[in-house]
This record gives structure tokens, sequence and C-alpha cells, in this order.
């Protein structure tokens, strides 16, 4: 989870990394553009530029991905405890792990 000290900043609780204030700017706007790349209808051939760039360009750790996932869906139970039931847990576990998979795809 992350979280913020004294002076702003936020780091990963987990691991206890710090990100500085421009590492959280960019997380701010790489998640809209990511979200706004997806087609429902069509995970992987919507993602498929996307994929090929974390895979080649970025070299990310397919790994990581499902971390990813597991990570905003914790946010979104401490964000919204109500309205987090366990159908919308497994509807939004499915999408995730669709577009992780979506992302892997350029991997293989």
């Amino acid at each position: 989870m992350i979280k913020r000290d004294g002076r702003g900043h936020s780091y990963c609780a987990a691991r206890g990394e710090i990100l500085g204030p421009a590492q959280d700017g960019r997380k701010r706007k790489h998640l809209p553009r990511m979200f706004s790349l997806i087609k429902i209808d069509d995970l992987t051939g919507g993602l498929l530029d996307l994929s090929e760039q974390h895979a080649f360009t970025l070299r990310v750790d397919p790994a990581n991905f499902k971390i990813l996932s597991h990570c905003i869906l914790v946010v979104l139970a401490i964000m919204f405890p109500k309205e987090f039931t366990p159908e919308v847990h497994v509807a939004m576990d499915k999408f995730f792990c669709g577009v992780s998979l979506a992302l892997s795809e350029k991997y293989r």
C-alpha cells in the first residue's frame, strides 16, 4: 500500500520504498493514459501496442502486472469499502487478470 510521510512523499509500505514527488506525478499521468487505451471488447487487440512497448522498450517484468492488479484491488477495497462487494471484487479481479494477460501477450 502506498502511504505518505510527513513531507508529502509517497512510499510503498510493504517494501519501504520511497517514491519522490516526481515519480508520484508520473504515476498520476500514466494511469489515465493506461485506462484510456483499454478496449473492453478486445483486450488483447486493444492493448497490443502497449504490450509491445512494455515488453521491448520498457522491459517490464510481466509478473509486475499481476502485482499492480492486486495493489489496485486493495486500494479500491480501502477507498470504497461499502461499494466493494464480493461481486465487484470478482468482476474487477477478472478484468485486471484479462488486462495482465493482454499486456503479457508480447512476452511469449
